[in-house]
């Protein structure tokens, strides 16, 4: 009777290169623990408290970084994965409504984090009276450098990596990862919200870049014309009027959103194109298990942890 060979243990460099739930939420765990550690032996100090270039450098040295060595981790070609391509101009009508449902969306929900009194609503920035050089020193901190290192990680690599369990699941698990990075329980779902939106577009339109677009847009918004809207929430006449306006808003353009996503998947299926897909590809893996095959992996559990434990510090 002959014995059967024993099957060779998975090295370390082959399991980070396959499709598993683990290493994507590792590389988050590491920037979670880098940004909260330049915060805490004060990085604002060692730039001679310029907040504009902290973030700058706190960008590049906790997000950026990481995911770089992240990628060279991975076998050859892994860049073709990432998305990494332009989006076509088919494609720009559900950006814009996008945007428009996001900006309404987060406006609507701040308010009512501020009239609960969890978040005090005050803006991150505030940008009212500053000149042009500083304008675009805000800009570029808060908005361009952000808008594409974060997409880079959290929409490149991110879903990229967890595709393989559905696009439910890379969706889900990027919002709630990029939601993390800010360490604001007050404002978790905000973020998340954001998040899920601009993951959202990525998984219909299959361009980072679209996200990337997305994002910046929406951090001018946020930097330069959403200061002067709480001036006017601040104002207690118009509040009524004012937020139920904006909540209509944000569902009719959440609407023309997924509208717009269903002509997208009409399209691709009219070329030939397979649509992007819901669930993962193994057929007895469903919805709610590669999900939950996601959300419940070790790396992604301690992902919540720190960032509990980081929020409260």
């Amino acid at each position: 009777m002959t014995n059967k060979p024993k099957p060779s243990p998975l090295s370390i460099a082959a399991f980070i290169r396959s499709p598993n739930a683990i290493t994507p939420a590792l590389l988050i765990l590491g920037v979670l623990v880098l940004s909260f550690l330049a915060r805490a032996v004060g990085l604002s100090d060692a730039v001679g408290e310029d907040e504009l270039l902290t973030h700058i450098i706190l960008q590049i040295m906790a997000l950026a970084l990481p995911a770089v060595f992240y990628c060279k981790l991975k076998d050859t070609g892994y860049s073709s994965r990432l998305k990494l391509r332009l989006f076509g101009l088919g494609k720009l009508p559900i950006i814009i409504f996008a945007f428009f449902a996001m900006t309404f969306g987060s406006i609507v929900l701040r308010f009512f984090l501020y009239t609960w009194g969890i978040s005090d609503g005050s803006p991150m920035y505030d940008t009212r009276g500053i000149g042009v050089g500083q304008a675009l020193y805000v800009f570029l901190a808060f908005a361009l450098i952000p808008g594409i290192i974060e997409e880079f990680v959290f929409r490149g690599i991110l879903m990229s990596e967890y595709e393989h369990f559905g696009g439910v699941a890379s969706v889900l698990a990027s919002a709630l990862l990029f939601a993390m990075l800010r360490f604001s329980l007050e404002e978790f779902f905000v973020h998340f919200f954001i998040g899920m939106i601009l993951a959202f577009v990525v998984f219909i339109t299959r361009s980072v870049i679209s996200a990337v677009v997305l994002h910046i847009l929406y951090g001018a918004f946020f930097l330069f014309v959403e200061p002067n809207v709480w001036y006017i929430i601040s104002y207690p006449p118009s509040q009524t009027i004012f937020i139920f306006i904006m909540t209509i808003a944000a569902v009719l353009f959440s609407a023309l959103t997924l509208g717009e996503s269903e002509r997208l998947f009409k399209i691709y299926s009219a070329d030939g194109e397979e649509p992007p897909r819901l669930i993962s590809s193994g057929k007895s893996n469903p919805i709610i298990r590669s999900t939950g095959k996601v959300l419940l992996s070790p790396a992604f559990l301690a992902c919540v942890v720190v960032f509990i434990a980081f929020s409260l510090a």
